[in-house]
């Protein structure tokens, strides 16, 4: 989804192009980390140390679960720990 008009997206290009890449390579990491603590903050505080990596990975790469991975769940195991109201 892009809610953004071209004309702001250009201004906002422009503006971060102006920044060092030191500063750029930071707001990134930043970013990534506050998305991160969002995701494990909505996790079930219980799960064992193999499951959380499994939950970061199913939501950080969903389109990994459409494909098999070696020793992985079943993806319905992996859906309802990701949906645990359902």
């Amino acid at each position: 989804m892009n809610d953004t008009s071209e004309s702001l997206d250009r201004q906002f290009r422009a503006m971060l192009m102006t920044k060092s890449g030191a500063d750029r390579l930071q707001m990134g990491s930043s970013m990534f980390d506050s998305a991160r603590r969002m995701m494990l903050a909505s996790f079930p505080k219980d799960l064992l140390p193999h499951e959380l990596r499994q939950l970061i990975l199913a939501r950080t790469y969903p389109e990994l679960i459409k494909s098999p991975l070696p020793m992985a769940p079943p993806p319905e195991t992996l859906e309802k720990n990701l949906n645990p109201e359902s």
